[in-house]
This record gives C-alpha cells, structure tokens and sequence, in this order.
C-alpha cells in the first residue's frame, strides 16, 4: 500500500489502484473478524500481524516492480500480474490467519 500511496501523485492509474488495494484490505479485514475466535484479543493481533506481514512483502516486490533504482519503470499489461499480488498474498494471509486462531497455536 506504501508504494500505491508513493505512486498516486506521479504515476497514471495509481488512484485506482490505491483504490483497489484498500478495498481488498477492508475484505480481508471483514472476512478475518466475521469469525468469532478473530475477534478475541490475541486474534485481533495475529489478523493485523497477517496484514502487516503481507503489506511488508507485497511492498518490497512492489518497490523492486515498479522503481527500480527509484526511477518508474511503466511494465504495462505486465505489470498487471505484479498487482495480483496483493489479493493473493492477503487470500494466503488470510487462511493462514484463520488457521492460527482456529487451532489456537
């Protein structure tokens, strides 16, 4: 999400992307605490460390994508498989997220 925010007032499109990266957070959010041993304490922990894990990743591989060198590198339609990182790294985060607080590990 930092490098969306980074990207909004330099690069075409990245309001729309921004757009699409804080509705796909506000699904994990809304899938994660729609069940009940997510909404305990240590639950709420480990569904913010599982967003923040995959906000740290999904950033990096981001960062290296599309600045490398910190210089804008337009990939076009390849660059459209980069951003599907976000929704199935937050999908894995998600399941591993439920799996913990399930099992209480």
């Amino acid at each position: 999400m930092l490098t969306a925010l980074y990207s909004v007032g330099s690069v075409v499109g990245a309001d729309l992307w921004m757009k699409g990266v804080l509705l796909t957070s506000l699904a994990y959010f809304l899938i994660c605490f729609s069940f009940r041993r997510s909404r305990s304490g240590r639950g709420v922990l480990a569904v913010l460390m599982g967003w923040l894990l995959t906000e740290l990743l999904c950033d990096m591989v981001w960062l290296a994508w599309f600045w490398p060198g910190g210089a804008y590198r337009n990939g076009g339609l390849e660059s459209a498989a980069a951003l599907l990182l976000w929704p199935v790294l937050l999908c894995l985060a998600g399941g591993i997220v439920l799996w913990v607080c399930r099992t209480g590990r």
